[in-house]
Order: structure tokens, then sequence, then C-alpha cells
């Protein structure tokens, strides 16, 4: 009968061990069983281990592409700006001293290039809306900073009046850099690492 089994003579109803029986019966089948169950057991482990690494390691992606790198656009972006101030400054005193400026109007062209460049990539990454505010304050700061601070500054070089450009550089041009380093800045501030 289905529910019963006959075992050494004796009549008795069927129980789970029954059912285990073909892996517990003998040593042998013990062994296996366990070895097997063993081998089962690593291998849900290291599945679980190369699923969590791989959610590590996107992460760790994303923390690298979405705040390592945007943070680093952001502070080459203060340095070529800044960059551009120097450079004007250094102009007025090799023009002072009577020797060539070099070529000041290039390296501020070069900077402004560049800067625009690596704007357009950091928006590109993935900003949270605070950063996008942040960002959309930037723009019109670094816009009049070029426009009435450098492009000024590069215009009083050209015509060789360096202590207009001096005192240019040292009032509008420097509050002109100062707002814009505080726009550029608040994005670097509130970048969220985790």
């Amino acid at each position: 009968a289905g529910g019963y089994k006959l075992e050494a003579g004796t009549i008795r109803k069927r129980s789970v061990s029954d059912l285990l029986a073909p892996f517990t019966h003998t040593l042998r089948a013990r062994l296996i069983t366990l070895v097997g169950g063993f081998t089962a057991s690593m291998l849900i482990v290291a599945a679980v281990g190369l699923l969590a690494m791989n959610q590590i390691n996107a992460r760790a992606k994303s923390i690298y592409e979405d705040r390592a790198v945007p943070l680093a656009q952001l502070f080459e972006i203060n340095d070529r700006m800044k960059e551009n101030a120097l450079v004007l400054y250094a102009s007025v005193a090799t023009g002072r001293a009577g020797r060539s400026t070099g070529d000041a109007a290039g390296t501020v062209a070069n900077n402004i290039d560049a800067i625009s460049k690596v704007w357009a990539a950091y928006m590109a990454t993935y900003l949270t809306p605070e950063e996008k505010v942040v960002a959309d304050n930037f723009v019109p700061r670094r816009k009049d900073y070029v426009e009435k601070g450098v492009k000024i500054g590069l215009a009083l070089l050209a015509d060789r009046k360096y202590d207009e450009l001096s005192a240019h550089m040292a009032v509008p041009a420097a509050r002109l850099f100062a707002e814009a380093k505080v726009e550029l800045m608040g994005s670097a501030d509130i970048i969220e690492w985790f």
C-alpha cells in the first residue's frame, strides 16, 4: 500500500525519513549527501558574493563618474579662471617693466575654450536638483567675469594701459571672479558622495 512499508517483517507507516532514506541509508549515501550539501552551499555563497561584488563595483563606478569626476572638473574650471586673472596681473608687471607681455590673449582664449568644454562635460554628468540650480546660477556669473572682467582686461592690455588694467583686475574683475567662484564652489560643496 502507498502509505505503508514492510521493513524487517514489520508493517509500518511511511515517514519523512523514508523519503530521505536514499540519502541517509548507508554511510556512503550520507557522505555523498554531506559533500553535495557543502558544495551546493558553497555555490550559493559564491553566487551571492559575485552579485554583491557586482553591486559594489557599480556603486563605486557611479561614485567615481558622478561625483569624483565632476568635482575634478569644477576644480579645473576654477584653476583656469584663476589663471586668466594671474596672466593679466603678470602682464601688468612685465608691461610696466618694458618687457613683452607674451601671448596673454592666446593663453586666456585657450583657458576660456577649455572651461567651456569642461563645463559642457560637467553638465552632461548626473546632477542633483540642487546642483542644477547652482550650475544655472554659475553660467551668468561666468559670462559676466569673461565679458566684463577678462575681455575688458585684454583690451586694456592691448592698448598698453597697464595702470588701468591693474585697477580693473584689482576691483571689478576680482569681484566678478569672486562671484563666479562662489557659485562654482557651491556646486562642489553640494556634491553628495553617498
